[in-house]
C-alpha cells in the first residue's frame, strides 16, 4: 500500500509540475526560416502570393502527388482560398485564405487544418538586399494547446523547418525557371529570302523599315510570288547606326530581281528564341532579357539577330503585335 501511495504521490507531483510548466510556457509558437535569393522582392512576392503556383514549389505536395486542390477566386486576391484534400495523414485536409498582401513586402494567410481543428498564420516578409536580391522570412504563427505547451514549440520546429527549407529550395528553382518563361533553344531551319540591305542611323529605322517592306511585298505581288514565311529583320550590328537586312522569305530564286533587291540565304542552326507581344518599340527590353538568358544559361552568341514579324501592324493594335526574337548561338 505504501508503494502505491508513493507512486500516486509521485504521479501527482509530476502532473502538478507539468501543469506549472504549461502555465509558465507561452501559448504563442512561431517557427521561422530565413533565406536570401537572387530575385527581387516583387518577383518573389508574385510567386508566393499566387495560389496557382503553390503546387509547383510547396514541399507538402511532394508527399502526395494525388492530393486534390481547389482554388476559389483568382488565387491572388484578398479572400481567395486554396483548399487541399489528401488521404495521407501528413498532408490531410485544410485550406488557406489570403488575408493581407503588401506587394513586394508582406503576405499573411490564415491556415486551417481539419485534423487538428486549428488555425494558424502563414506569414511572409520580403526585404531587398544590397545586390538586388531578397531576404525571405517565412513564419508559421500558431497557438499551442494548453496540455501540449511544454513541447509543442520544439515539435512544430522539428516538423516544419525541414519542409520550409525544402519548399524554399523549390521556390528558388521555380522562380529561376519562371523568369525565363517563353525563352527556349531550338534548331532554326535554313531559309532563302529576298532583302534590301540598310546601314542607317538607328533613329531612321521607323521610317526606312516600312518603306523597304512595301518595296519587297510590292515586287512579290507584281510577279505573283508567294512569300514563304513572315517578314524579317536581320541585324548584324547595332548602336548609333544599324547594319541590317529587311527581308521576306521565299521558296526559291527562280525569278529575276531588280538591282535594289538582293538574294539571301540563312544557314539555320541552333538558336535561342522568344516571342515578344507588344509594340515594336517595346521589344528593346526583350532583347536585353535575351542577353541575360544567354548569360544565365551559358550560351555563346554567334549571330545574327533575327526579328520575325508574325502578324500585320496594319491589322493589329501595337499591344497585340507578335515578334519572334531569334539569337543564333554556339
Amino acid at each position: 500500500m505504501k508503494v502505491l501511495k508513493f507512486l500516486g504521490l509521485t504521479l501527482l507531483t509530476i502532473i502538478v509540475l507539468y501543469v506549472i510548466i504549461a502555465l509558465a510556457s507561452s501559448k504563442d509558437v512561431v517557427v521561422s526560416v530565413t533565406r536570401e535569393v537572387d530575385e527581387d522582392p516583387q518577383t518573389v512576392f508574385a510567386a508566393v502570393n499566387d495560389f496557382n503556383q503553390y503546387s509547383k514549389w510547396n514541399a507538402w505536395f511532394t508527399m502526395d502527388p494525388n492530393v486534390k486542390t481547389t482554388i476559389t477566386g483568382s488565387g491572388t486576391d484578398i479572400g481567395d482560398k486554396w483548399s487541399w484534400e489528401s488521404e495521407m495523414q501528413d498532408v490531410g485536409v485544410g485550406h488557406m485564405i489570403h488575408e493581407k498582401a503588401v506587394p513586394g513586402k508582406e503576405i499573411v494567410n490564415s491556415m486551417y487544418f481539419e485534423a487538428m481543428d486549428a488555425t494558424s498564420k502563414d506569414v511572409w516578409l520580403f526585404e531587398p538586399t544590397e545586390d538586388g536580391g531578397t531576404t525571405i522570412t517565412w513564419k508559421a504563427e500558431m497557438e499551442a494547446p494548453f496540455i501540449m505547451r511544454p513541447f509543442f514549440g520544439s515539435l512544430m520546429e522539428s516538423g516544419l523547418t525541414p519542409l520550409f527549407n525544402q519548399s524554399l529550395d523549390s521556390l528558388q528553382a521555380h522562380m529561376e525557371n519562371a523568369n525565363w518563361d517563353g525563352f527556349k533553344v531550338t534548331e532554326m531551319p535554313p531559309a532563302k529570302y529576298i532583302y534590301i540591305p540598310e546601314e542607317i542611323p538607328v533613329t531612321e529605322m521607323e521610317s526606312v523599315f516600312p518603306k523597304d517592306m512595301e518595296t519587297l511585298f510590292g515586287y512579290l505581288a507584281k510577279n505573283n510570288i508567294e512569300p514563304a514565311g513572315a517578314p524579317m529583320g536581320i541585324f548584324y550590328n547595332w548602336g548609333e547606326t544599324v547594319n541590317m537586312e529587311v527581308a521576306v522569305p521565299v521558296a526559291n530564286f527562280d525569278f529575276k530581281l531588280p538591282s535594289n533587291i538582293m538574294r539571301g540565304e540563312m544557314e539555320g542552326g541552333k538558336a535561342a528564341t522568344y516571342v515578344h507581344v507588344g509594340s515594336y518599340e517595346s521589344s528593346e527590353a526583350a532583347h536585353y532579357k535575351m542577353e541575360d538568358y544567354l548569360n544565365a544559361k551559358g550560351y555563346e552568341f554567334k549571330g545574327p539577330v533575327v526579328e520575325i514579324y508574325l502578324n500585320d501592324p496594319e491589322e493589329n493594335a501595337p499591344e497585340d503585335l507578335e515578334t519572334e526574337i531569334v539569337y543564333f548561338i554556339k
